[in-house]
């Protein structure tokens, strides 16, 4: 994070790196006053909120995972009661594409005999001018009629869709340094949506079907992006034709696994981190112990920090706007965010006894390395009760006794 940060500053992002370097860097522990646990309740600091922040990545994915499995399953509900309605608009929208067809080609016929009838140079040109711009105008009129033909004949198939995870990986020069560059790496970007939406064009069926679609770059600084759709069966040659890319699309699988828990698994490919990096909650990582975690080059992360700041790096299309809307209005309200009593365990993640002591702030490193790699590893996930503590009123599992603080404004 400090190799980052000095990039940042070398981009003229002071504040940014101050950010980045206080970010992650102290915890806030709680002891337990019944089992005697120093390290009982630990939340690590994160503020920063810049792209290439694994630890910030991490917050936000989660979040977003849970908001989008809850949307994803509302996306067929959502389809059944929109279908109707988006099939006779494509009706209609059909039927005004014929008439606009018919019209200019007519427009072009009688263009074109007024042209052999004339009698002077003058009158046969501007006839001619005329035909030709008719002809333009006909042509697409026709070619909105196909693509509103195709999006008919595909929503029309709503009761067979399934979902996929649809990912673009267009092809770049890693030798050409101009492409890792703030300006290059944006080009680079512009070019991906582009891609992407011609590649919704032949999957939306006229709006009906849903799309989220993140864009992510890997550490070898590879753009690409991931969507997750709910549509219709297109040939993989057909998106490749109108990505100008490899398009790979897997469906989704159960494997013996619920359809829940399969949807939640493609949710989360799809919504993951916009940088690929190494995971800064990890212990050999705190620590310094890792010395061969894979990790974007500081200077390309801090570009494209830079090049995407502002910039959406995940959207939604189609029915999925609608069913994350009804999703975040059905979840509860209120949340204070940078509440550190509300991010905090509510009983001692370790032997369940509603025993936690006030907190005190001390430096990441030193918890972790006291803790040890195993406790700390562990200590990311809520485990089951002891009988005893279920007793004693903590219930099925405890909480997480490692987790993060989140410090909204910094």
């Amino acid at each position: 994070m400090d190799a980052y940060a000095d990039a940042l500053e070398g981009l003229g992002w002071r504040e940014g790196a101050a950010d980045a370097r206080s970010c992650g860097r102290q915890v806030f522990v709680s002891a337990c006053g019944a089992c005697g646990e120093q390290n009982a309740s630990v939340r690590m600091s994160i503020h920063c909120d810049l792209r290439a922040c694994p630890n910030c990545a991490r917050r936000h994915a989660a979040d977003r995972a849970q908001t989008l499995t809850g949307a994803a399953l509302r996306v067929s509900g959502e389809v059944a009661k929109r279908a109707a309605e988006v099939l006779a608009d494509l009706d209609a929208a059909l039927s005004k594409a014929r008439a606009a067809v018919d019209y200019w080609t007519a427009r072009r016929d009688r263009a074109l005999e007024r042209a052999s009838k004339a009698r002077s140079a003058s009158v046969r040109a501007s006839a001619l001018a005329s035909a030709r711009a008719s002809e333009a105008r006909a042509d697409a009129a026709e070619d909105r009629r196909r693509g509103l033909q195709w999006d008919r004949a595909r929503a029309g198939e709503w009761k067979t869709w399934r979902w996929s995870l649809v990912t673009i990986s267009p092809p770049w020069n890693p030798e050409d340094a101009s492409e890792l560059t703030v300006d290059g790496l944006k080009c680079r970007v512009a070019d991906l949506w582009a891609r992407w939406d011609r590649v919704w064009g032949r999957l939306s069926s006229g709006g009906l079907a849903a799309a989220t679609a993140r864009l992510e770059v890997s550490d070898h600084a590879h753009a690409h992006i991931h969507a997750l759709v709910f549509g219709p069966f297109v040939l993989n040659d057909t998106l490749r034709a109108a990505a100008g890319c490899i398009v790979d699309r897997p469906a989704l699988k159960l494997n013996g696994d619920t359809y829940e828990g399969a949807l939640a698994d493609l949710v989360r490919e799809a919504a993951k981190y916009a940088v690929k990096g190494p995971s800064a909650s990890g212990h050999a990582f705190i620590t310094g112990d890792a010395q061969h975690a894979p990790s974007m080059h500081p200077e390309t992360a801090a570009r494209w920090t830079v090049a995407t700041h502002k910039a959406q790096t995940i959207r939604h299309y189609g029915t999925m706007r609608a069913a994350v809307r009804a999703e975040i209005d059905a979840q509860p309200t209120g949340e204070a965010d940078d509440d550190l009593e509300r991010q905090s365990a509510p009983r001692c993640p370790c032997c369940g006894a509603d025993a936690l002591l006030p907190s005190t702030i001390r430096r990441t490193v030193d918890v972790a390395r006291e803790m040890g790699a195993d406790a700390w590893r562990r200590g990311w996930h809520g485990v089951e009760s002891s009988p005893a503590a279920r007793v004693a009123g903590a219930g099925e599992r405890l909480p997480p006794r490692v987790g993060y603080f989140w410090r909204v404004g910094g």
